[in-house]
C-alpha cells in the first residue's frame, strides 16, 4: 500500500535525492517519534525530492500520513509504502526468505539517486531482512545508512543468537556504499573502538522538535492533585501538600519505576511519584501490573496512569508538566533520552539516575538544576545476598549457550564485586524483592538506615529546590534543533563522495567488531534482575 502526500503546485524542486526510510512498524515509541521528528529536517534539504517511509505494517501509519500533509508547503514529496515482508517474523506476516526480500527491495527502491536510511536493522527482530541488506552491501550497488538505536549485543541474548543463527557473516559489513550512524556519544566511541574511523562511523543525535511548550501552560497542583485524588478513591493517595515528581514513561522494566517510589519515600518531606503510561506488550506487561499494584497498594505514593485517564478527568498530559515540581527519571538503559532534554525545555528541575549515553548532552546542564545520582543502597543481611547470588547465577547459567567462556568469568567478577560490600544497589535486585522493601518502609528504624545509607544523594536533592531554573532553549535547539540535525545528516551523505571507505582486509578483521561488541556490552548492569 502506497500513500503519496504531493508537493505544493507552486515549489520548484532543485534536489538530488530518493531519501527511502525503513523501519519494522510506525507504533508509538521512540524510532517511530525519531522518524516523525527527522521528516521535517529532510524537507528542508535542498538536496532532498522526495522521501518514502517504509513501514512493515499499517498499525498507526495514519498518524504519519497526518504528519506528512502537515508538511507539504515544503515541496517535497512524501509517501509511506507499507512492506509486510519487513514485520517482525513472530507476526508471521515479515518474510524469511533472504532471496525473495533483497529481490522486492532493490526492485522497489534501488536507484542511483536513492539513499536508504534503514533504523535499527539489525535488532534480531527479522534477521532476513537483515541478511538481504547486508548482501545488499556487498554488491555496492546501493547507498545505504544503518542507524543504530539498540544494539542486539546488549542483554538482547535471544536476538543475537537467531541473527547469528541464519548469518554466518559479520553483522557489521564494510562497503564503500555503506555508512553507520549511532545517536549517542557513548556508541560513537564503542563503534570506533571496535575498528570504524570516522568515515564509516557517524554520531546522528535525535532532533528536538520546536513547537508547543506546556511551561508556557499556568501551573495549578492544587487541582491537579485534588482531581486526581477524587479520580482514584483508593489507597495510596496523593498527599495535597506534597511535591510532584513526573516521570512521564511507560511501566517497563528498563525504566526502574520502583526504585522511584523507593527515593521518593526516603525524602523529609511527602512526595507524590506520577507515572504516565503502562507497559503494554507480552514482555513488559508483567512488570508493569506489578508496578501498578504498588502504587495501588499505596506502597509508592502518587498515581500510576495518568495517561490513561478519561477525558472527564480533566487533566492533560501538558498540564501535568506544567504543573510537576521536577522531572524526574530512575531508568538504568536509554538510547538517547528524551525525557531529559524536555526538562530543560519544560523549564523543570531533573532527578535522574546517571547514565553513560548523556555524556553527549551534559554540557547543557551546566549551571542548571540537574542532579545525577549513580545508586541507591539498601542494607544487606546475609540471606539477601545469598538469595541474589543464586539469582545472578542462575541468569548467567540461562546464557550460557550465547556467552564466551571469557565472557562469563567477566560477569562472575562483577558479580562477586556487587556482593562483597555491606550493601546493595536497589536497581539490581529482583522486581519482587524491590517490592519487599518498599513493604519495609514501613519502619522507621529501617527508613532511617535507609536515609543514612544514602544521605549524599538526599542532600544534593533537598540543595536543587533552591536552585533557579535557567532558560535553556536557545542552547538546546542550538546542539539538537532542525539546524544541527541536517548538518549531521548532510556530513554522511558527503561521505559517500571522494575517498571509498576502507573495507575489512579479512574476515577475522570484519568478526573482531562483533567481538569487541558484544564484550562491551557484557556487562552486569545490562543483565539486572529486572529483564529476567
Amino acid at each position: 500500500m502506497i500513500i503519496n502526500i504531493k508537493p505544493s503546485e507552486t515549489s520548484v524542486s532543485k534536489n538530488l535525492i530518493r531519501l527511502i526510510i525503513f523501519h519494522h512498524h510506525l507504533l508509538p515509541g521512540g524510532v517511530t517519534d525519531v522518524i516523525k521528528h527527522s521528516l521535517s529536517c529532510f524537507c528542508s534539504m535542498d538536496m532532498i525530492e522526495s522521501i518514502t517511509v517504509v513501514s512493515g505494517r499499517a498499525g498507526n501509519s495514519e498518524k504519519m500520513k497526518a504528519h506528512m500533509e502537515s508538511l507539504k508547503s515544503s515541496g517535497t514529496e512524501l509517501g509511506i509504502d507499507i512492506m509486510p515482508e519487513l514485520d517482525y517474523l513472530s507476526t508471521g506476516t515479515g518474510c524469511s526468505d533472504t532471496v525473495k526480500l533483497k529481490r522486492l527491495l532493490l526492485e522497489r527502491y534501488s536507484s542511483d539517486k536513492a539513499v536508504w536510511l534503514i533504523h535499527n536493522y539489525h535488532l534480531g527482530k527479522n534477521w532476513a531482512f537483515t541478511k538481504a541488506l547486508n548482501s545488499i552491501a556487498e554488491d555496492r550497488t546501493q547507498r545505504m545508512i544503518y542507524q543504530i538505536h539498540d544494539y542486539p549485543e546488549c542483554a538482547r541474548y535471544a536476538n543475537l543468537k537467531e541473527l547469528k543463527t541464519h548469518i554466518d557473516q559479520s553483522l557489521y559489513p564494510r562497503s564503500p556504499t555503506l555508512r553507520y550512524c549511532v545517536i549517542n556519544v557513548r556508541d560513537y566511541k564503542i563503534m570506533r573502538r571496535a575498528g570504524m574511523n570516522e568515515r564509516v562511523i557517524h554520531l546522528l543525535e535525535n532532533p528536538v522538535p520546536a513547537g508547543d511548550n506546556p511551561a508556557s501552560l499556568p501551573a495549578d497542583k492544587k487541582r491537579i492533585i485534588k482531581s486526581l485524588n477524587e479520580y482514584k478513591g483508593k489507597e495510596g493517595r496523593l498527599d495535597p501538600d506534597g511535591s510532584l515528581w513526573l516521570y512521564p514513561v511507560r511501566s517497563i522494566r528498563r525504566k526502574n519505576v520502583l526504585e522511584g517510589g523507593f527515593l521518593a519515600a526516603l525524602q523529609d518531606d511527602p512526595v507524590n511519584l506520577i507515572l504516565t503510561l503502562p507497559g503494554v506488550s507480552a514482555q513488559e506487561k508483567g512488570y508493569s501490573d506489578l508496578c501498578e499494584d504498588a502504587f495501588n497498594r499505596g506502597l509508592i505514593q502518587g498515581f500510576w496512569g495518568t495517561g490513561t485517564l478519561p477525558d472527564e478527568a480533566r487533566i492533560s498530559y501538558q498540564e501535568m508538566i506544567s504543573s510537576s515540581d521536577l522531572i524526574f527519571s530512575s531508568s538504568v538503559q536509554e538510547g538517547f533520552g528524551y525525557m531529559y532534554l524536555n526538562a530543560l525545555l519544560w523549564k523543570k528541575p531533573l532527578i535522574a539516575r546517571s547514565l553513560d549515553i548523556m555524556e553527549g548532552f551534559l554540557p547543557l546542564m551546566k549551571n542548571y538544576p540537574a542532579l545525577f545520582y549513580n545508586e541507591i543502597s539498601v542494607p544487606a543481611d546475609k540471606d539477601l545476598k545469598s538469595k541474589v547470588k543464586e539469582q545472578y547465577e542462575k541468569r548467567f547459567a540461562d546464557l550460557q549457550d550465547y556467552l564466551p567462556h571469557e565472557l562469563k568469568s567477566k560477569l562472575d567478577g562483577e558479580l562477586h564485586d556487587y556482593l562483597k560490600g555491606d550493601s546493595l544497589e536497589f536497581s539490581y535486585l529482583s522486581p519482587p524483592d524491590q517490592c519487599s522493601l518498599l513493604e519495609k518502609l514501613k519502619s522507621p528504624l529501617f527508613i532511617s538506615e535507609c536515609k543514612a545509607m544514602n544521605e549524599a544523594t538526599l542532600k544534593r536533592i533537598r540543595k536543587l529546590y533552591s536552585i533557579t531554573v535557567s532558560d535553556k532553549e536557545t542552547e538546546l535547539y542550538s546542539s539538537y534543533g532542525e539546524e544541527s540535525y541536517r548538518k549531521d545528516f548532510t556530513q554522511i551523505l558527503d561521505s559517500f563522495s571522494g575517498m571509498e571507505a576502507p573495507e575489512f582486509d579479512n574476515k577475522n578483521e570484519s568478526d573482531q567488531i562483533d567481538k569487541t561488541l558484544q564484550f562491551e556490552f557484557s556487562k552486569l548492569e545490562f543483565l539486572r534482575l529486572i529483564y529476567a
